[in-house]
């Protein structure tokens, strides 16, 4: 019987499995509890043995939402642990990061001044929204 969140691994998918970190080594890469890890209904983890592993990119999901440490670290420690323990599927793990890196790097772009403050026109009191413009322009100059 299977744990929830936790499905069995494919045969064609063994290759990769060195490559994916444990629920302990995942926790130790994304600054988090195991317990943090194991709770999570949506956890996703391969079983192998008594052991429980995360795919990389599902480890940088989790980096996205528990955000202690930075993606672009995390990824690094999750390319380390590839090389350290599956050199011949280095590559394919660097492809997968890249590309979540490169598909969510929108999240980074600084929010535009002129749409902040037009929307925030549009939803606050005046009052409100004049201490936002005096913020904004302080901090502009600053």
């Amino acid at each position: 019987m299977l744990t929830p969140g936790v499905r069995e691994l494919r045969q064609e998918d063994t290759r990769l499995l060195a490559a994916y970190p444990t629920l302990r080594q995942a926790a130790l890469i994304l600054g988090v509890t195991v317990s943090s890890l194991s709770r999570r209904p949506d956890l996703g983890a391969e079983r192998v043995g008594r052991e429980r592993r995360l795919a990389p990119l599902k480890v940088m999901g989790l980096a996205a939402y528990y955000r202690r440490r930075s993606e672009y670290e995390v990824a690094g420690s999750l390319l380390d642990y590839a090389l350290k323990h599956a050199p011949a599927v280095v590559a394919e793990v660097e492809r997968e990061l890249n590309s979540y890196l490169e598909a969510t790097s929108d999240r980074d772009v600084p929010l535009d001044a002129d749409f902040f403050l037009t929307t925030a026109a549009k939803h606050l009191p005046a009052d409100l929204y004049d201490a936002v413009v005096d913020a904004y322009s302080t901090s502009r100059r600053s």
